[in-house]
């Protein structure tokens, strides 16, 4: 699977060309500067050219992006300009953007997409939200009381208003879609602690969304999760169970399991259930202890067919597992005077120590809401071989969190199989890992 190894982006708001070099064994490369050199903007164009979206893409204000990969691929988006100005083509108020893949510096596809801006569209999907407008410019969000001008509602809802990237994603050639098949991203943004949930009873999507802090569904989606995971150990159960008998009478102990091996294999999986039992997902009960003395053949032959089903069967927690135990590591080494954990029956809950009071998500700091919604974020919903381009992870965290980020930030990788491109202000975030950042815009020295 190819990683992304460099990119680089000219004319970034007009005046800045910045290079990030990310070498293949990084976990994670850094990214500082002051403000308006365009940090959030790369990361929202390095998203949003790897997820294919020209809507997006026609938004942020550059010349050229281009990703390398460590197979020899690169994708390119440039704006395109007419012959004899630096003006950028514009087809009905519109950038036309040119998509172009090469493997070793071979051009292999490419193409002109032109996003066709209609506010006639746009406004129609606004009128039909919660927003109302107040002004000639300006709108306000009957759900919040947010006030906001049209232009930033268009770069904010422009995709989820119009279907844009589905038609012209029909103009892009297969080679570069079945490319950025293979590659994924997942943008973490600043504004992370509240999430929009659609009410089932609405008629209209867009209408009645009610405000959740996101701490709360991600208690709900961790119950989904260990729904499933019993279900699919459930069912592996019963595959399994109806098979023993038979696998008993015709399969031999391989020779060279002997008692050693039998008990160190009955122990670990005992830890494994312990820890299993810890989060409610099996009872609490002792297997039936092994015999202490020298096993016979069919002792041997049955004990190992059960073992290796056993391994079988709970392997459908381990991967949750590890990141349930990661995730309650971490956050309980930040919060101070609480404690997380998390149970099949009641998802993440918070208690407060040491009288075990039980108390709201809702309840907590907001930067204790920021650091366990990042991490929750960062575990559970990127996918593995994901590039995660995280927007100022600072917010709202104590400079002694901030130090011990990217320590944290390594362990995650090692276990989902993530990289980083970390935008950051915070010299405490960037703390002992200098030699892995790259500074945009002017230098210190300028």
């Amino acid at each position: 699977m190819p990683v992304l190894t460099r990119v680089h982006a000219s004319d970034m708001l007009g005046q800045f060309d910045h290079i990030v070099d990310f070498p293949e064994s990084w976990e994670f490369v850094i990214i500082y500067g002051p403000n308006g050199v365009g940090k959030t903007k790369l990361l929202e164009a390095v998203h949003a050219l790897a997820q294919l979206d020209v809507a997006k893409l026609a938004t942020i204000p550059f010349r050229t992006l281009t990703l390398q990969f460590s197979d020899g691929t690169s994708l390119e988006a440039a704006r395109q300009l007419s012959e004899d100005t630096d003006i950028p083509v514009r087809t009905n108020g519109s950038d036309a953007i040119r998509l172009t893949i090469r493997r070793n510096n071979e051009t292999v596809a490419e193409a002109t997409i032109v996003q066709d801006e209609d506010d006639a569209e746009f406004l129609e999907w606004l009128h039909s939200s919660t927003w109302f407008q107040v002004g000639d410019e300006l709108w306000e969000d009957r759900a919040d009381g947010e006030i906001a001008n049209f232009d930033e509602l268009k770069e904010r809802y422009w995709n989820r208003a119009t279907r844009i990237t589905t038609q012209t994603n029909r103009h892009v050639p297969e080679a570069i879609r079945e490319f950025t098949h293979t590659i994924d991203t997942h943008l973490i943004e600043t504004q992370r602690l509240l999430t929009f949930a659609r009410s089932p009873r609405s008629i209209n999507p867009r209408r009645n969304r009610d405000r959740r802090a996101t701490v709360s569904e991600y208690s709900e989606d961790l119950k989904r999760r260990l729904g499933r995971a019993l279900a699919e150990n459930s069912r592996t159960t019963q595959q399994l169970d109806r098979t023993f008998p038979r696998r008993i009478l015709e399969n031999p102990v391989p020779g060279d399991v002997d008692d050693e091996a039998i008990r160190v294999k009955y122990q670990a999986q005992n830890a494994l259930r312990d820890r299993l039992a810890g989060i409610a997902v099996i009872g609490g009960e002792a297997d039936l202890p092994l015999p202490q003395r020298t096993l016979k053949d069919w002792e041997r032959l049955v004990l190992w067919t059960s073992l290796n089903d056993t391994e079988v069967k709970l392997s459908s927690f381990s991967k949750i597992l590890n990141k349930i135990s990661l995730l309650e590591e971490i956050v309980n080494k930040r919060f101070l005077g609480k404690k997380i954990s998390v149970t099949a029956d009641d998802g993440l809950s918070i208690r407060a120590e040491p009288d075990g009071r039980a108390l709201d998500p809702e309840s907590l700091s907001s930067g204790e809401q920021h650091e366990l919604i990042l991490i929750y974020n960062l575990l559970f919903n990127a996918s593995p071989n994901t590039t995660v381009l995280l927007d100022e992870p600072e917010i709202s965290l104590h400079v002694a969190w901030q130090q011990r980020f990217l320590d944290d930030m390594v362990r995650i990788a090692d276990l989902s199989s993530l990289r980083f491109i970390i935008a950051t202000h915070a010299p405490q975030i960037i703390h002992k890992w200098w030699e892995r950042t790259v500074q945009l815009g002017p230098s210190a020295e300028d």
